[in-house]
């Protein structure tokens, strides 16, 4: 995924685009960086996506993993889940790699491929 950071329009449609070119602009990108991949392994995200994708009522996304249907709530699903998401930042870019690992990797827990 690229992440690019929109800078402000302080002039609105007369200016695209401002670009700063102190050495500061590293600094807040990276750190720009590290706040989209914190909100993308975030377990708020992760509560959206399984609820959506109602990840708490399939069997297949539980695995083998022990729990009465009672304890697999939405919450626990999300819980699951954002332990199952890495995104790593590839050197010197804008793009994070995003991988979600399944220990059943055959059983395409209800989540789409890419």
């Amino acid at each position: 995924m690229i992440i690019e950071e929109k800078a402000p329009q302080v002039l609105g449609s007369q200016v695209n685009e401002v670009v700063d070119l102190s050495q500061s602009s590293y600094w807040r990108n990276k750190e720009y960086m590290q706040t989209q991949r914190k909100v993308i392994t975030s377990v708020a995200l992760a509560h959206h996506v399984a609820d959506k994708l109602q990840l708490h009522n399939n069997p297949s996304f539980w695995g083998s993993k022990p729990g009465k249907p009672a304890t697999r709530t939405v919450d626990a699903a999300a819980t699951l889940l954002s332990g199952l998401i890495t995104a790593t930042p590839t050197r010197d870019s804008n793009i994070l790699e995003i991988a979600v690992e399944h220990p059943d990797a055959s059983s395409r827990p209800g989540l789409p491929t890419l």
